[in-house]
């Protein structure tokens, strides 16, 4: 008996501990989705802040669901992107990744693979980086209403960023455009201009200077039209080099004295801000021209203290050689060789982390398929001992139960086949002898019974008008003409429809279906594209056929059906264009 009660009291103290940590949980996960609330409200203006309020609960995030772990993860890589602080491994963010490919909306999964990228930058893999960022343009949803015009910006302004790195100046002057076009879309004027304004670095790497100094005015004028006369002044800056270079001083003159009253990267001792140090070789250049040496030797000294050896070694190369300084030459012309050789050697060593970084990428990608293969092995031998005894059981089973029910079947159908022909036999019979002996009132009959069926066959047509019409797209399908479309789906097809293979369908459609067809026509709104789609669709095919018809991507056919039933039915969905189709 005491026993008995013992063990009671275990069981009771268990379940009310169970409770207990239930109920923590819970509330921890409440407590979770109202911070991510708070969080992402604080996100774009005081990102260190977001940073730290997520760190203060890393330690609760295993209580957390699933779903808000990886929002945690999400969150924390957002917040530590914007806070400027390098990432240094991609693990979570690759499980972050996989999570939102399986459950994420389309804005979600475009954010994680962005992110992804911006891992990959930050540790030096360029390669692996570019490929995030273009994962991340691919899983966009640009027709749905919600999409992230913002986020598909940012990813494209990276993607510019990569491509300048790589010095590709024709695909980042492409990928330039792409971010223009989204910064419109969610009407970001200050970054469309920005964009405007960097094509000038793509140009000058052409070194086609008159589309460089096209951009830069474009974007400085732009600038002003808006009001945002310190972001005017700074975009105006590289023009002054290119005065300079021409010996256009005046002009130098009049935007570098704009520039250093208008750009707002001064403090209080003159000194410009942090990143923009390549002004003072402007300024000594400026200097040298207008024959102050003394102030231009200044300046290209500061520029040196901050890096800018190149240019600065130059300018006082320049500036010796006026003074006919043979000693000084020959010492600044050593600097800017060495100079130039750093850089080749600097662009040498991005290149050999670009290549690094593919091969890491595609060791690692090896060594995972390799396991993976591994334990698909060992997982595929124990199915297999536990299948095989299974089918071989269900299979004899199969055997014997199709064996009894065929012997069942032939012994219906003898017996049917007999009843059959004994009630043919009797109708035989008495219409031979309605034939012989009334041979007016036989023909009555059939008349009668031919006029019952006609009236039966357009009450039915009449109930369901859907059935006339399906006879009518049977027919299309079975129409010679559509042996050249079916004809696309047969893997050893080597032959592409013509115009006059479309014409053809188009003139079935008209002929067959013209209520249908006369209402996708009306008013022209849809595209040659889009109709053939539709007609396709009305008819039947699926989306993957359609897209081997009509040699698209299976991503295209989709769009093209949302587009087509947003302009007939105004619904941004591909999904129920068939449904729509039917009720026209």
């Amino acid at each position: 008996m005491k026993l008995h009660h013992y063990i009671s009291s275990i069981i009771i103290q268990a379940s009310v501990m169970l409770l207990v940590l239930l109920l923590a949980s819970s509330c921890g996960r409440k407590e979770a989705d109202e911070l991510f609330v708070r969080v992402e409200a604080v996100m774009d203006e005081h990102p260190d802040s977001a940073l730290a309020m997520l760190d203060s609960v890393a330690y609760m995030t295993d209580g957390y669901s699933r779903s808000q772990r990886m929002r945690y993860h999400l969150l924390h890589a957002k917040a530590q992107n914007k806070a400027y602080v390098d990432f240094t491994s991609d693990s979570i963010m690759k499980e972050v990744v996989a999570y939102y490919d399986a459950h994420g909306t389309a804005n979600e999964q475009v954010e994680a693979h962005y992110l992804l990228g911006c891992v990959y930058r930050d540790l030096k893999e360029s390669p692996m980086a570019l490929q995030c960022y273009l994962d991340a343009t691919e899983k966009a949803d640009t027709l749905s209403a919600d999409c992230d015009y913002g986020m598909l910006m940012r990813v494209w302004g990276q993607i510019a960023n990569e491509f300048d790195r790589q010095a590709m100046p024709y695909k980042e002057l492409e990928a330039l455009e792409e971010f223009r076009k989204y910064a419109k879309l969610c009407d970001d004027t200050l970054n469309y201009i920005v964009g405007i304004e960097l094509d000038r670095k793509a140009y000058f790497l052409l070194s086609d200077t008159i589309k460089a100094i096209e951009s830069i005015n474009k974007a400085s004028a732009l600038f002003r039209k808006h009001n945002m006369d310190s972001d005017a002044a700074i975009s105006s800056l590289p023009l002054v080099s290119i005065y300079l270079k021409r010996n256009e001083i005046r002009e130098a003159e009049i935007l570098l004295n704009n520039f250093e009253r208008k750009s707002m990267l001064f403090d209080e001792f003159n000194e410009i801000a942090k990143g923009r140090e390549h002004y003072y070789c402007i300024k000594g250049e400026y200097y040298r021209l207008v024959n102050e040496l003394d102030s231009a030797q200044s300046y290209f000294y500061k520029a040196l203290k901050y890096g800018q050896y190149f240019d600065a070694y130059e300018g006082l190369l320049n500036l010796y050689v006026s003074n006919n300084a043979t000693d000084s030459i020959v010492k600044y012309s050593r600097l800017k060789d060495q100079a130039i050789y750093n850089d080749y050697t600097s662009l040498h060593t991005q290149a050999m982390f670009n290549a690094d970084g593919m091969f890491d990428y595609s060791r690692n990608q090896r060594i995972a398929a390799e396991k993976e293969l591994e334990s698909a092995h060992s997982r595929i031998l124990i199915y297999i001992i536990l299948i095989v005894s299974c089918v071989i059981t269900f299979v004899l089973y199969i055997l014997y139960s199709k064996k009894i029910r065929r012997k069942e079947a032939e012994r219906i159908m003898a017996r049917n086949e007999y009843l059959k022909m004994l009630e043919n036999y009797s109708k035989s019979k008495e219409e031979l002898d309605l034939v012989n002996y009334d041979f007016a009132n036989y023909v009555k009959i059939k008349e009668e019974e031919i006029a019952n069926l006609q009236i039966c066959i357009n009450e039915i047509e009449k109930q369901d008008s859907g059935l006339g019409e399906q006879i009518n797209v049977n027919k299309i399908l079975q129409d010679e003409t559509m042996q050249v479309f079916n004809d696309m789906l047969s893997p050893r097809n080597t032959h592409s429809i013509t115009e006059k293979d479309w014409q053809s369908l188009t003139n079935l459609t008209s002929h067959y279906l013209p209520e249908f067809y006369a209402k996708i026509v009306n008013n022209n709104c849809l595209s040659k594209t889009e109709l053939r789609v539709v007609i396709l669709t009305r008819l039947g095919f699926s989306n993957s056929s359609i897209s081997i018809i009509m040699e698209r991507s299976i991503q295209h056919v989709t769009n093209t059906k949302s587009s087509a039933n947003r302009k007939l039915f105004s619904e941004n969905t591909s999904k129920r264009l068939y449904d729509n189709l039917l009720t026209m």
